[in-house]
């Protein structure tokens, strides 16, 4: 887990998920209130529930900071089903005259369709307050990454 991640762990801290080429951050959004609807109304904006209830968070063999695996209820939510792409994280800069992110500019990372990355946490934060949503937390990121059976994975361990 990052160190600005660590740093804010329980505090909305579950921004984001680390993309495999390790150099950069996406932005997932979870619904404020249930009910509530989408910001921008596209399919992009598809939000999953999550079902209330318990599920393992953390892990007894993984990085201290992550022990030990432990029991979480959490109430229902809504988290969004894509990360945020580039199209739409544009429409947040030209509406808000907000800084471009790290990799904006670079092939590779900046096709309209793929998730927008190098986002700091702070951006991250308020791109989600200019849709009319937040961030998930760490454990409902790791619940809704991780489902409620203990996987290491999403799909299995």
């Amino acid at each position: 887990m990052p160190q600005a991640l660590r740093r804010r762990r329980g505090v909305r801290a579950a921004v984001v998920g680390a993309l495999a080429v390790g150099v950069a951050l996406t932005i997932f959004l979870v619904r404020r209130e249930p009910g509530l609807p989408a910001a921008l109304p596209v399919v992009e904006d598809a939000m999953v529930t999550v079902p209330a209830g318990e599920f393992w968070m953390g892990s007894d063999d993984g990085p201290p900071h992550e022990r030990p695996r432990h029991r979480v209820h959490l109430d229902a939510y809504a988290i969004g089903a894509y990360e945020v792409t580039n199209a739409r994280y544009r429409r947040f800069l030209d509406a808000t005259a907000r800084g471009a992110p790290m990799h904006w500019g670079e092939t590779g990372f900046n096709a309209p369709t793929q998730p927008v990355v190098g986002v700091s946490w702070e951006d991250a934060d308020a791109y989600c307050r200019w849709a009319g949503q937040r961030l998930p937390t760490e454990a409902e990121w790791e619940k809704a990454a991780r489902g409620a059976d203990g996987r290491a994975f999403p799909w299995g361990k």
